[in-house]
């Protein structure tokens, strides 16, 4: 036994001073990390990012209890759709589970679907959630939503696909006798024409549907219901309250109209008449019948114009009295009974029509939200999940299921945006630490002194400045999406252009547009400020001073960053299938196999882009770094210049709303829903550019840098209407 302690002693000696050995080299390492700031913001970076993504990945999988994968399915020759697969660990083939094949909507991809598809799947339910054609991962398609439905009906198809048993072929888990399906916008759409064509009594694939965000399918507006009668699903209706696009939605409110008519024709009628006759009885040519039916038509078309003019977004996106609303409510009426005696002409909003029985189930919701955020209201998601509860009756909260509104998307959606944060401190840190190195410390320069220009006249030119370009910012980005439909007139949808390879992305046409015009304007502003006043008292421009060789090396250090972010993005999403992301922001993966067309994307877009990147880097580290100011106050001035304009459309566009019932700016309504997520963009880029400025004394870093990322973050986050190939 002595002997037996003495050689365990020793052992136990080893390990000790191992472990104390390997203590004090950790401790000197993370003394060394903690010293050097940009080694440390690495080490939050990575940090950041491996927590974001280990605790995003464990609720998106609710904690190992639903497992998530992808497929790819081939449509056509020269067409694929790609998916999600969410399948709840308990279902099996002896177990099977309910379906729900969510279709996301326009400038959407699967993974912004992640309230619906989290929150069904966590609830014992199967869900396939697709990237649209054009979107996300899926190819482009030259057919129609109502041929097509953006890929939704080659995705049922497959779900739904039976043996000569009437077994499912490619999921054996799922119950084929329940499958619904689920769409926002877009996706709400492409589930009506669905809806008609899977869900019939002759084609009953599908057996529920729940439609959000849209009402302006002709299928619902038919007064005679001729093709809601055909359906034998139970259906759900959601609308925001203060839905922007509602407008949108006129001749669905035939009650207003006969109201306003009424009004119009007994104040305005006869004087129109007469304004008419005086302007049309000069034409000699005219007979008098002639004549009689011109005053007509223009006295019925203006009496037309000014009656809509009176009914507001608000009032069309009343789902009390919206005509489809009201038609999709007797239908299920209909459907139940087999009469039309005890149809409606106001709906009860939240009141279950008909029977899930008999599949003429109906219920309409109308959340006070607007249009862009539905997909992310709690209640919204709420009455999503009760619809499938109620007609799956499956997970209902009196058999002990969990209530549709212990929602835990939104802690997902956290922990994405930590890792959002991470990789975009991880470029800072990566740049800061490779800047230190032989080859590119060549780029490395001195960093100028903070200007002085304090004197009255300089405030006023830099003011006035400022507000020059931040209104004609506001100003011209309507004018720019209009123009951008004008000259790129494909690649602006299928049914509306075609298909493309020059500039395919129509949201991102009229941005580019956007950042041209006043990249060129600041450019100018800035260059005319200096020449003409700031030179003379000294300034110069030695920033933009550099060698050929250095600016190269500097672009290849921003391609350098630009790889190892997505690099980093990838991995992750092939691990995790998680990628960085908040809310309207995301760096989705850049993965060869299903987006080898943004590399082409890039190409095309990015040089032009650049323009208003370069300017941009220009202005912040030329003009706007004021001693008076402060380092920090300086980037905080910069930020709002840049972002200020953008940033009051969107405030503009909902005081209007407010105000009159009707948003701003009525037909680009899209584009400013586009802002959500281009506004904290540019709220970041003079952050950045300030950054690598001062770690190189020169613009280009910055510039480089974000153009590549941040344009690459906008380029696969829309629709692309590339050709077929």
């Amino acid at each position: 036994m002595e002997n037996a302690n003495e050689e365990k002693k020793p052992f136990k000696e080893k390990a000790k001073s191992f472990f104390v050995t390997l203590g004090q080299v950790l401790k000197e390492f993370f003394i060394k990390v903690w010293k050097d700031k940009s080694k440390r913001l690495l080490a939050f970076a990575i940090g950041f990012i491996l927590i974001g993504a280990l605790f995003a990945f464990a609720v998106n999988t609710d904690w190992g209890g639903v497992k998530v994968s992808q497929f790819k399915l081939k449509t056509g020759d020269d067409t694929w759709v790609v998916a999600d697969v969410y399948k709840p660990k308990k279902a099996s083939a002896d177990n099977k589970a309910s379906c729900v094949i969510v279709c996301p909507g326009y400038q959407r991809t699967k993974e912004t679907q992640a309230a619906y598809n989290l929150e069904l799947s966590r609830r014992g339910n199967v869900v396939v959630c697709l990237d649209p054609y054009s979107q996300g991962e899926s190819s482009s398609t030259d057919q129609t939503a109502a041929n097509a439905a953006y890929g939704l009906y080659s995705v049922i198809e497959y779900v739904t696909e039976t043996d000569e048993t009437g077994a499912g072929v490619n999921f054996n888990y799922i119950d084929l006798s329940r499958v619904g399906i689920a769409g926002h916008s877009a996706g709400g759409n492409a589930c009506i024409y669905a809806a008609a064509r899977y869900g019939t009594l002759s084609n009953h694939r599908i057996q529920a549907v729940y439609i959000s965000g849209y009402v302006r399918n002709n299928i619902l507006k038919d007064d005679e219901l001729t093709t809601l009668k055909n359906i034998s699903c139970n259906m759900g209706i959601a609308y925001a309250r203060a839905d922007e696009g509602a407008y949108q939605n006129e001749g669905s409110r035939p009650d207003l109209y006969a109201k306003y008519e009424s009004e119009v024709r007994e104040e305005s009628e006869q004087a129109l008449r007469d304004k008419y006759r005086k302007q049309y009885e000069k034409d000699s040519s005219l007979s008098e019948t002639e004549l009689e039916k011109k005053i007509t038509d223009s006295v019925e078309k203006e009496i037309k114009e000014i009656v809509n003019s009176k009914i507001t977004s608000l009032d069309y996106s009343d789902m009390r009295y919206t005509l489809s609303a009201v038609n999709f409510v007797n239908s299920g009426i209909y459907a139940h009974e087999g009469s039309e005696e005890n149809f409606v002409s106001e709906v009860s909003i939240g009141d279950y029509y008909g029977s899930p029985d008999d599949y003429s189930f109906r219920v309409v919701h109308n959340e006070k939200t607007i249009h862009g955020l539905q997909p992310y209201d709690n209640k919204s998601i709420a009455h999503m999940i009760d619809f499938f509860d109620y007609v799956f009756e499956d997970g209902a909260i009196a058999d002990g299921g969990t209530s549709p509104f212990a929602q835990v998307w939104w802690v997902k959606e956290i922990f994405q945006g930590l890792m959002l944060a991470g990789c975009l401190l991880m470029v800072l840190a990566e740049g800061s630490l490779l800047l230190r190195t032989k080859f590119f410390a060549t780029g490395v320069h001195e960093v100028q002194p903070m200007n002085h220009n304090d004197s009255r006249v300089d405030k006023l030119i830099f003011w006035g400045i400022f507000a020059v370009c931040a209104v004609f910012a506001l100003f011209s980005y309507d004018w720019m999406a209009t123009l951008a439909a004008k000259w790129f007139t494909t690649g602006v949808g299928e049914a509306a252009g075609g298909l493309t390879w020059l500039f395919p992305q129509r949201m991102t046409n009229a941005v580019m547009l956007w950042s041209v015009v006043n990249g060129l304007l600041g450019l100018g502003l800035f260059l005319l400020a200096h020449f003409l006043r700031h030179r003379k008292r000294g300034a110069t421009l030695i920033n933009l001073k550099e060698k050929p060789t250095n600016v190269l090396k500097m672009l290849l250090l921003a391609f350098i960053l630009f790889c190892s972010f997505y690099a980093v993005i990838d991995i992750i999403y092939l691990i995790f299938h998680i990628d960085p992301r908040f809310f309207f922001v995301c760096a989705r993966p850049l993965l060869f196999s299903t987006n080898w067309r943004m590399l082409v994307l890039a190409l095309m877009y990015m040089p032009v882009f650049f323009l208003f990147y370069f300017t941009n880097s220009v202005r912040v580290n030329c003009s706007m770094r004021n001693a008076r100011w402060g380092k920090v106050g300086s980037v905080v001035i910069a930020c709002l210049a840049n972002s200020i304009g953008l940033i009051a459309i969107i405030f503009l566009q909902y005081v209007v709303f407010a105000a009159t019932g009707t948003v701003w700016l009525t037909v680009n309504w899209l584009y400013v829903n586009l802002l959500w997520g281009v506004v904290p963009m540019m709220i970041l880029l003079p952050i950045f550019n300030r950054f690598f400025y001062n770690k190189t004394g020169k613009v280009y870093l910055g510039a480089f840098t974000t153009c590549l990322i941040f344009i690459m973050m906008t380029l696969t986050n829309t629709v692309t209407y590339l050709p077929l190939l």
